[in-house]
């Protein structure tokens, strides 16, 4: 499929943004490139991909190609939400000056924005990855999922994308396919959550009209508990006040910031002491500074002050855009 450019707009960023940091966290081969981002946008029987490039003026440059026409508003606003390009977050910034793991993002990582993904099925595949998997095993599952079962588009006049698998594609190849892609039993859950929202088009739609805690909204989805509900709804929603607590989240409250073990509502308690409604951001930096290291090595870092991003070298959060494994 060519998709076709359309339109091209200027979109102004807030003071001190860092658009390459923010575009390169979590991003695939091709959705990052060194220069330019590309966001894949959904809207009914419309596929588009916004090109994203940062200017010398430090505006941004948004290209739309498309299958079909699509309102330039939609996607500036689609663009926004996942690139935060506009976010304020100086009040966060001051809740965790001096935090002994959250210090360098307000500071020399300032600019830096948490990158959303465009909808909320995307946003449950990564989560569903992410159950049981350290950072490496997660973000290959992910990878086989969409460079194996989604969609290759081109650009024209330039480069080709790989998109996420739509729900429809999902169940269309089937269990066997997902399981070819290293899921374990997390093939069933996707499949299965797929099937859901082929059935229910409006699902998305009836999620985001819900209160702060939709986490439970989404519970028909099987396999999707608290924490992988949390992150999909973190991530396709901003919902910064929902914590995404795992076994390593847990540990890091436990031994850096409690000083004692703590339960899972314990843990949750002392995040919500820590940062308040911006708890769920907080847990998605710290998988930044510490490179999703397993939990071992990221206490050690900590213990030590190693607590910025490694740009370069090895694989982490904010260089996986260099990998294709």
């Amino acid at each position: 499929m060519i998709l076709h450019r359309r339109f091209s707009i200027i979109v102004e960023p807030a003071e001190g943004y860092d658009f390459h940091l923010t575009a390169r966290a979590y991003a695939l081969p091709g959705e990052y490139d060194g220069v330019k981002a590309r966001i894949p946008i959904f809207e009914k029987n419309s596929l588009a991909i916004a090109e994203v490039t940062c200017l010398s003026d430090g505006k941004l440059s948004v290209t739309c190609y498309s299958n079909t026409n699509i309102e330039k508003s939609f996607v500036e606003e689609k663009v926004r939400h996942v690139l935060a390009f506009d976010e304020d977050l100086s009040e966060y910034h001051a809740i965790i000056r001096g935090d002994p793991v959250l210090n360098a993002i307000s500071s020399k990582f300032k600019g830096l924005r948490m990158k959303g993904v465009s909808n909320l099925w995307n946003a449950m595949l990564i989560a569903f990855c992410q159950q049981n998997a350290s950072f490496k095993q997660g973000w290959r599952m992910y990878r086989n999922i969409v460079y194996n079962m989604g969609l290759k588009v081109g650009l024209e006049g330039g480069i080709s994308v790989f998109v996420t698998p739509s729900p429809a594609m999902v169940v269309e190849q089937g269990l066997a396919k997902l399981r070819e892609q290293g899921l374990g039993y997390r093939a069933n859950y996707v499949l299965e959550a797929a099937k859901v929202f082929v059935e229910e088009e409006s699902f998305e739609e009836k999620l985001s009209e819900v209160d702060v805690e939709a986490y439970a909204a989404i519970k028909k989805i099987r396999g999707l508990g608290v924490y992988s509900g949390r992150l999909a709804l973190l991530l396709a929603q901003r919902r910064y006040s929902l914590t995404p607590l795992d076994r390593w989240t847990i540990r890091i409250l436990s031994e850096i910031y409690a000083k004692k073990r703590l339960s899972l509502t314990e843990a949750e308690e002392e995040a919500k002491r820590l940062w308040g409604k911006w708890s769920g951001l907080s847990v998605y930096f710290m998988t930044i500074v510490l490179d999703a290291e397993v939990i071992s090595k990221a206490l050690q870092r900590i213990a030590e002050g190693r607590v910025e991003p490694s740009l370069c070298g090895v694989l982490t959060p904010m260089t996986l855009w260099q990998y294709s494994w």
